[in-house]
């Protein structure tokens, strides 16, 4: 008589882990932006964190502008110029990120010349 292995059936387990992470801003990723006059644009703050980041914008000038991660300039004139900056924060800490947002002029480059003229002399 042959002896017949019979394959051994074990239940499996899964665990799942949660890790709690400190937010680490991954985005914005340029410090300065340079945005024409009269111009939009959606500057994105976005941060690697479990839990899940709590972001805010501030304006170094007039204080809170956004209580989310996207901060939204419409029509910028030079007022909208300066430094803002970023918190995203969890229940570990927070974090910040600073940017300049600088405004620059639509200009039309118009060269000037100048003519010498010579005094033809005749004999």
């Amino acid at each position: 008589m042959t002896d017949k292995l019979e394959p051994e059936w074990q239940p499996i387990m899964f665990i799942s882990m949660v890790f709690s992470v400190r937010p680490e801003i991954i985005k914005p990723q340029h410090d300065i932006w340079k945005i024409m006059n009269g111009e939009s644009t959606t500057i994105e703050c976005l941060a690697d964190a479990s839990p899940r980041s709590q972001y805010v914008w501030k304006k170094e000038i007039g204080g809170v502008v956004v209580h989310h991660r996207f901060l939204q300039l419409n029509n910028v004139d030079d007022s909208d110029g300066g430094y803002y900056t970023c918190t995203a924060e969890n229940s570990l800490g927070s974090v910040n990120f600073t940017i300049l947002v600088q405004v620059t002029s639509k200009f039309i480059y118009i060269p000037i010349f100048t003519l010498k003229l010579h005094a033809i002399v005749t004999a």
